[in-house]
This record gives structure tokens, C-alpha cells and sequence, in this order.
């Protein structure tokens, strides 16, 4: 395959299966506010661009969970290494979670055209993917107080992404994780930590910077 088709086949891959907030969309490396940045956030970009520049060639661990409160650039450093990753001809994916839930319950619509089974074969098979904002997403609990159908998507998709390039983005701290999934909450945890590196980032919410900068 020549290079110019690789690459055409990588932007249709990203663009048509990923689901991305409009506020990381045009979130890159070069935009990243090290100027601004504490030293853990610092510290995580050098860490995540050097993991997209060196696609596949780590060793001793394939994937990456970011974690850190709001605001603190976790999205848009996942969302940064999805697009050079995808620069290099690989399918990639970025799905938030809550837009995901969004789409598979729509998938069930009458006049839908897409099912649940092709939206997740689509995710599983990507070169790398991010998973963002883990924990995030809203599902009824059962009767016995449980996350149900959310905690069983998500637990099929880490169980779909073991060993495979991964970075997921949370709020939550690995107990907090096992806490919102109920019975599944370990399973989920020990899935996506397997072959994972954790980067913890600390800093201030630099959404809330950038709306109140200049009053």
C-alpha cells in the first residue's frame, strides 16, 4: 500500500469512528500551554508525546491511564497523541464515553443504520485508541444499586484492549473506578491497568484560566 492511501484510509478510520468533544478537537502538541504548566503537567507532556513518538517501540508497557481532576489537560494530550499517531498511517480512534453511550443507545433507533456490534468491532480493531473520560459516563443503576449496561460496555471494551495501545483519560482514582462500576468496578480497573503506565496530573483547571483570562 502506498503511502498517500495509508494515510487516506487513517483520516477516514479517525474521522469516522471517533467521537471527540468539540472543545478537543483541535487540541495538538504544538497548542499545549507549557508556558502556563506546573511541573506535573510538564512532565506529562514530555512523557505522552515521547510515547506517540515512539509508537510501538516501548518496552515493558503498551498503554497509558491519565489521571487528574478537571481542566488539567488530560484530553487534550490524549487527544494530541491520537493525531500523531495517526500521522504515522495508523487507525486510530478517540471515544469519549459519554458521546459513545450516546451513539449505541441511538444505534438502537428504528431508523439507525448503524448497530452496537459494528460500533465496538470498529474500536476494537484500531492500531490505538483513547478511551476518554472513563468513569464520566451516566448509566441507570439496576436494582441492586449497580452500574449495569454502562459498567457492561466498558468492561467489554478495556477486556477488547488488553495488550493493545491504549491511553485512557479519567477524573477518578482507581478506587473511585472500582467504587462507580459496582461488581464490574475491579474487573474494569485491572483491565485497563494491564500493560499500563499511570501518569498523574496536578494543576489548575485550565478551562476555568481561559474563561476568566483578561476580566
Amino acid at each position: 500500500m502506498n503511502e498517500f492511501k495509508r494515510q487516506s484510509e487513517a483520516e477516514a478510520f479517525f474521522w469516522n469512528n471517533s467521537l471527540i468533544p468539540p472543545d478537543t478537537r483541535d487540541k495538538t502538541f504544538e497548542n499545549y500551554p507549557l508556558k502556563t504548566a506546573t511541573e506535573s503537567q510538564i512532565a506529562a507532556f514530555s512523557k505522552i508525546k515521547w510515547y506517540a513518538e515512539n509508537f510501538g517501540q516501548w518496552e515493558g508497557f503498551d498503554s497509558l491511564m491519565l489521571q487528574g481532576s478537571y481542566g488539567v489537560g488530560k484530553s487534550h494530550l490524549a487527544h494530541s497523541a491520537a493525531m500523531h499517531i495517526k500521522s504515522l498511517g495508523k487507525k486510530v480512534a478517540f471515544i469519549n464515553t459519554k458521546m459513545l453511550l450516546r451513539r449505541i443507545r441511538n444505534a438502537y433507533g428504528e431508523r439507525s443504520k448503524e448497530t452496537e456490534e459494528g460500533i465496538l468491532q470498529n474500536i476494537e480493531k484500531s492500531d490505538f485508541l483513547v478511551i476518554d473520560d472513563l468513569g464520566a459516563e451516566y448509566v441507570k443503576k439496576d436494582k441492586g444499586g449497580e452500574e449495569s449496561w454502562g459498567a457492561d460496555l466498558m468492561l467489554s471494551i478495556v477486556e477488547s484492549r488488553e495488550h493493545a495501545p491504549t491511553i485512557i483519560t479519567t477524573n477518578y482514582n482507581s478506587q473511585d473506578l472500582k467504587n462507580k462500576y459496582g461488581q464490574h468496578g475491579g474487573r474494569i480497573v485491572s483491565r485497563s491497568l494491564t500493560g499500563a503506565k499511570v501518569i498523574k496530573i496536578q494543576g489548575p483547571d485550565n478551562r476555568l484560566e481561559v474563561a476568566t483570562s483578561g476580566w
